[in-house]
C-alpha cells in the first residue's frame, strides 16, 4: 500500500516535469526515479540521509544533460514539487553548509529499501527462481543464503543494524524492508538477519509493517518468530496486540480477530488475565486502537458494512469483556449491542464461537449483549433460532451454567421471544428457577487461613499483599464466635448483603466457599499480584472506581456462581414478610436480591443538561418568567405574576400537533450575577410540580371539586413508583416487572384509592398514568450519571397499544407515530412527560375516563443567608387542581405564606 502510494506520487511528479511547458522530455524516460536512485546511491555510500547542495545539483544536472534538452535547474524543480527539501547545517568550524534531503522520512526509507532490493537482491533471486521451481526447498535455502550474504554487505556499507543502537536509528528503513521484502522476494527480513532479528527495533519494525503489507504476504512461518521474539518483551507484545486490534475487522486478513481468538481461547483464565486483561486495562483512552474500534462500533453507520466485517469486529470487542476496567467492559457491552441488535444471525455465531470460553466474565456479559439485542432489535426473523440455541445450550442440559446473571439474561431472551408470539420448541418449565446445580463443599476456616501470607516472613514479597487483600476484602460482618470481623469492603457490604435473605446459611461458610473458588478459578499472586498491587486494596463502598483488581474480578465471578447454587438449593425470605409471619419464596432472579450491574436495554449515557439545551425546544409557546426586579420582600408577596399552570399542561409543537403534559417539573431562577456563584447570595426562584390522575367519568366531578380545595403540599397523594431493579425495556412484560407490579408492598398497583387527608373519607379511585424508570447502579460505568426516564403506566401502554420507540424515552403506536415521550430525554427541555392529545383523548373517551391535574409550587428566596434564615426570607406556597373543559385547561390555585 505504501509502495503503491509512493509510485503514484513519483509518477505524478515525473508527468508534471515531462510536460511540454516544463522540461519537455519523454515520460517513459523516468527522469525522476533515476534521480532518486542516484541520490539514494550517494547517501548510502556516505552513510547519511542528505547530500551537499552542490553535489546533488551536479548529480541531477548531469542526468538532465543526457537528454540534450539545454535546460537546467532540475534540483530546484524537484524541491518545488516537495520531493526534496533544501536546508542548512553548521560545520564544525561554525560555517554554514546547504544540504538537500528527501522531504519525508518514511518516503526516504521506502525509497532506500526499494533501491537496496532492486540493486542488491532482486535480480539474482529472480534469476535463481527462474532456473528452479520457486517452491523448491533447496532453491529457497540457496536464495536465503544469498540474501544473508547481501545483507552482510549492506550492513558493512550502511551500518543499518550492526548493533541495537544502529537498528533503532534506522528503524524506519527496517520497517520499509519488512514491508517490501515479503512482497517482492517472498522473504521476511528476520529470515535473512542472523543476529539482528532479536533486536527490539527489528521486532518492532516487523510488527509495524503488518498493517501496511499486502494480505497475501502472510503465512504460518511468521508464528515462530512471533512466539519466540515478539512475545519475549512486554513492549513488543503490547505493540503487536494493538496491531491485531487495528486489523481485527479486516476480511480475509491473516491477522484479523479470528487469529487472536484462536490464541486467546487456548489460554487458561489466569494466563489470559495476566497477559491480555492487564494489556487492556489502560487502553481505553484517546488515540488508541481499543477506543477507536469501540467508537466505530457505536456509530450507527456501521449498518452499511458487510456482515463479515461486523462479525470480526464483534469478535474482537467481545474479548474486551475480560477486562477489570469496568468502564471499558461496560462500554464494550453497549458497543456490541449497537453492532448486533439488528444482526441476530451474527450474534448467534459469536455465541457459538465463545461457547467454551473459560472466562465467566466474558460468557455472562455476552449473554447480556444478547439480551440487549433481543429487546432492541427491529428484526425478529432470527429470534426463534437464537432462543432455541440458548435453550439447548443453557437450560436443556443436566446442570445449568451456575451464574446468577447469565441465567437471568438467558431466560429473559426466551421469555421475550415467547411474549412476541413466536413459537418455540422449548419446555417453559426448564427456563424457570430453581435450576439444577451442584452445591459446593464448605471449606474449614483452617483451609482458608492457609491462603494468607505472613507479612513478617523473610521471603514475603510486596505483591503478596494482593492475595491478602482478597481475604480481607471478603470479610463478613461477624466471625463464627459472633465477634465483629475486620472491614471487608466487598464481603460485608456487597457479598453478605446479597445473601442476607437466605437466613439459614452462615455468612462465614459462604465466604469460605467463595474464597476457595477464587483460587480454583486460577488466581495466582505471582501472575496477578503486581498488577493488583497497583490497583489498590479495593474500591470502598461509597466511592466506586472503574479500575478493579484481577482478584476482585474473581470475587465477582465466584459470588455470582454461589448465588446461583444457593438459589437452586434454598428458599429465601420474602422481602414483604418479617417476624412470626415470615414467608419463604423461591428466588426468581437478580432483581431480588438486587445484583444487576448494567442495563443492556438502555444505551443512553446521561440525561441532557437543561440549561445547555433550552434553546433546542420544539415548542412554539414556551413560557418565560421575567418579573425579577422587585425587592425580595415585595416579590415574595406578589401572586399575580405566577404563570398560570395550565400554560405548562397543553402545548403545540412546530408541526401544529397538540400535546398534553402528564407530569412536569418547571423551575425559573433569577439571572445570575456576573462573577458570583448563584448559591452564594439570596436570589429568587419559582418552581412548579404537576402530576396527573385518571379517574372514571362517574367520579370525575366529585374528585375535581374536592381537589380544587386541597393543599397537596407534603406529597400525601399517591405518586408514580420509582423502580431501579427493572431494565428499561423489561417494563410491562417481564418476570422482573411482574414481581414488583403484582405486589402492593412495592406500590405496583395500577389503581389507587384517594382519601381526604384530614377526614380520611374515600373520594375516588384513580390511576397514575406514568411510572419512573431509574438506573443509578454504581457498577454500570457505561453511563456518566444516574438516569431517570418517565414511562407510561402499564394500563396506558397496553390499552393504547404502545411500543418502545427506537430512541430511549419515546413510545410509538403500530404506525410508528410517537405517542408519548419523556421530554427531558427526547426533546432536551425541562422535566416533562407528554402524550399526543388526540390519541390520548380518544383513549379516555373509549374507556369512559377523564383526567385531572394537581399542582404544587413555591416562590422562594434561596441561596446565601436565605438558605438558613427562614424568618427573614418567607416563601409563597401554592397548590391547586385543573381539568380539561371546552378545549382548554381550567382550574385555580390556593396560596399560603410560610
Amino acid at each position: 500500500q505504501k509502495i503503491c502510494a509512493t509510485n503514484i506520487y513519483i509518477e505524478n511528479i515525473n508527468t508534471k516535469l515531462a510536460d511540454p511547458n516544463n522540461l519537455h522530455y519523454s515520460i517513459s524516460f523516468d527522469l525522476v526515479i533515476k534521480c532518486i536512485n542516484l541520490f539514494i546511491r550517494e547517501i548510502i555510500s556516505a552513510n547519511k540521509k542528505w547530500l551537499n547542495y552542490e553535489n546533488a545539483y551536479s548529480l541531477f544536472e548531469n542526468e538532465l544533460r543526457k537528454l540534450n534538452l539545454n535546460k537546467t535547474g532540475l534540483l530546484e524543480k524537484l524541491i518545488n514539487e516537495g520531493l526534496f527539501t533544501k536546508n542548512i547545517i553548521y560545520n564544525d568550524d561554525a560555517t554554514i553548509k546547504q544540504i538537500v534531503y528527501i522531504t519525508y522520512d518514511r518516503l526516504c526509507d521506502h525509497l532506500i529499501a526499494n533501491y537496496i532490493i532492486e540493486r542488491f537482491l532482486l535480480l539474482k533471486s529472480r534469476f535463481l527462481q527462474k532456473i528452479f521451481n520457486k517452491n523448491n526447498k533447496i532453491i529457497r535455502i540457496i536464495i536465503k543464503l544469498y540474501l544473508i550474504s547481501c545483507f552482510k554487505i549492506i550492513n558493512k556499507l550502511k551500518k543499518t543494524f550492526k548493533n541495537p543502537n544502529d537498528a533503532y536509528y534506522n528503524k524506519g528503513l527496517l520497517e520499509a524492508l519488512s514491508i517490501q521484502l515479503p512482497e517482492k522476494i517472498n522473504f521476511e527480513l528476520f529470515e535473512v538477519l542472523l543476529k539482528a532479528k532479536k533486536y527490539k527495533a527489528v521486532i518492532e519494525a516487523f510488527i509495524e509493517s503488518i498493517s501496511w503489507r499486502k494480505k497475501e504476504t502472510f503465512s504460518n512461518k511468521l508464528l515462530e518468530y512471533i512466539n519466540h521474539f515478539v512475545f519475549k518483551y512486554h513492549e513488543t507484545f503490547n505493540l503487536f496486540m494493538e496491531t491485531l486490534i487495528t486489523l481485527s475487522g479486516q476480511e480475509n486478513h491473516y491477522f484479523n480477530s479470528d487469529r487472536l481468538h484462536f490464541y486467546l481461547m487456548k489460554l487458561t483464565l489466569a494466563d489470559r488475565d495476566a497477559q491480555w486483561s492487564i494489556f487492556l486495562h489502560y487502553r481505553y483512552e484517546e488515540s488508541n486502537p481499543v477506543k477507536r474500534i469501540i467508537d466505530w462500533a457505536c456509530n450507527e453507520d456501521n449498518m452499511y458494512y458487510s456482515d463479515e466485517a461486523i462479525r470480526l469486529t464483534s469478535k474482537m470487542i467481545t474479548w474486551f469483556l475480560t477486562s477489570t476496567n469496568r468502564k471499558l467492559r461496560d462500554i464494550s457491552t453497549k458497543a456490541l449491542i449497537v453492532l448486533l441488535e439488528n444482526k441476530i444471525n451474527i450474534l448467534i455465531k459469536i455465541l457459538e464461537d465463545f461457547k467454551h470460553v473459560n472466562d465467566p466474565y466474558v460468557y455472562e456479559r455476552l449473554y447480556a449483549v444478547a439480551y440487549g439485542c433481543v429487546l432492541k432489535t427491529k428484526s425478529t426473523d432470527n429470534l426463534k433460532e437464537l432462543s432455541e440455541y440458548i435453550y439447548n445450550s443453557i437450560f436443556n442440559v443436566e446442570l445449568v451454567y451456575p451464574h446468577f446473571l447469565l441465567r437471568d439474561y438467558s431466560r429473559g431472551i426466551i421469555e421475550y421471544t415467547l411474549y412476541l408470539g413466536i413459537d418455540l420448541q422449548v419446555d417453559i418449565n426448564k427456563i424457570k428457577p430453581p435450576y439444577k446445580s451442584i452445591f459446593p463443599d464448605i471449606p474449614s476456616d483452617d483451609e482458608i487461613n492457609k491462603y494468607e501470607y505472613d507479612y513478617k516472613a523473610k521471603d514475603f514479597k510486596d505483591f503478596y499483599w494482593s492475595q491478602n487483600a482478597i481475604l480481607s476484602s471478603m470479610e463478613v460482618e461477624y466471625s463464627r464466635d459472633g465477634k465483629c470481623a475486620g472491614y471487608g469492603d466487598f464481603g460485608r457490604y456487597i457479598f453478605q448483603s446479597n445473601f442476607r435473605d437466605w437466613e439459614e446459611l452462615n455468612p462465614v461458610d459462604l465466604k469460605n466457599i467463595t474464597i476457595k473458588r477464587i483460587f480454583e478459578l486460577g488466581y495466582d499472586v505471582n501472575k496477578h499480584g503486581e498488577f493488583d498491587r497497583r490497583m489498590g486494596h479495593g474500591r470502598g463502598r461509597e466511592t466506586p472506581v472503574a479500575y478493579e483488581r484481577i482478584g476482585k474480578k474473581y470475587q465477582w465471578i465466584a459470588m455470582c456462581e454461589l448465588l446461583a447454587q444457593v438459589s437452586d438449593k434454598y428458599k429465601m425470605k420474602a422481602p414483604w414478610s418479617w417476624g412470626k409471619d415470615k414467608e419463604y419464596i423461591q428466588c426468581l432472579g437478580p432483581w431480588e436480591p438486587y445484583v444487576r450491574n448494567i442495563d443492556p436495554s438502555l444505551l443512553l449515557k446521561k440525561k441532557c443538561n437543561v440549561e445547555e439545551s433550552l434553546n433546542s425546544l420544539i415548542w412554539s409557546n414556551r413560557e418565560t418568567y421575567k418579573n425579577w426586579k422587585p425587592s425580595h420582600e415585595k416579590w415574595i408577596k406578589i401572586k399575580t405574576d405566577i404563570i398560570n399552570p395550565s400554560n405548562f399542561m397543553l402545548f403545540k409543537d412546530n408541526q401544529n400537533q397538540d400535546w398534553l403534559a402528564l407530569s412536569r417539573h418547571i423551575e425559573f431562577s433569577e439571572p445570575e450575577k456576573i462573577g458570583l456563584d448563584q448559591w452564594s447570595y439570596p436570589h429568587k426562584k419559582i418552581w412548579y410540580l404537576i402530576n396527573s390522575y385518571i379517574c372514571n367519568q362517574t367520579e370525575y366531578n366529585v374528585f375535581f371539586n374536592w381537589a380544587v380545595k386541597q393543599n397537596f403540599m407534603g406529597k400525601w397523594m399517591p405518586e408514580a413508583p420509582d423502580r431501579y431493579e427493572i431494565f428499561y425495556r423489561e417494563y410491562y412484560w417481564s418476570p422482573a416487572y411482574d414481581f414488583f407490579q403484582n405486589k402492593s408492598y412495592f406500590n405496583g398497583n395500577d389503581w389507587h384509592d384517594i382519601y381526604d387527608n384530614k377526614t380520611k373519607n374515600f373520594i375516588a379511585k384513580t390511576h397514575i398514568p406514568i411510572t419512573n424508570y431509574l438506573w443509578e447502579s454504581e457498577y454500570d460505568c457505561s453511563k456518566e450519571e444516574g438516569i431517570r426516564i418517565v414511562k407510561p403506566s402499564k394500563y396506558i401502554f397496553e390499552l393504547m397499544n404502545l411500543h418502545h420507540g427506537k430512541n430511549d424515552g419515546e413510545f410509538i403506536n403500530k404506525n410508528n407515530e410517537i405517542i408519548c415521550f419523556d421530554s427531558y430525554i427526547y426533546n432536551k427541555t425541562q422535566y416533562g412527560f407528554f402524550i399526543h392529545k388526540k390519541y390520548f383523548f380518544d383513549f379516555l373517551k373509549k374507556n369512559k375516563l377523564n383526567i385531572i391535574w394537581t399542582v404544587i409550587g413555591e416562590k422562594q428566596i434561596v441561596g446565601g443567608e436565605a438558605s438558613y434564615n427562614r424568618q427573614q426570607f418567607k416563601w409563597l406556597e401554592f397548590s391547586g387542581a385543573y381539568k380539561y373543559l371546552k378545549n382548554k385547561i381550567d382550574g385555580n390555585l390556593n396560596f399560603r405564606y410560610k
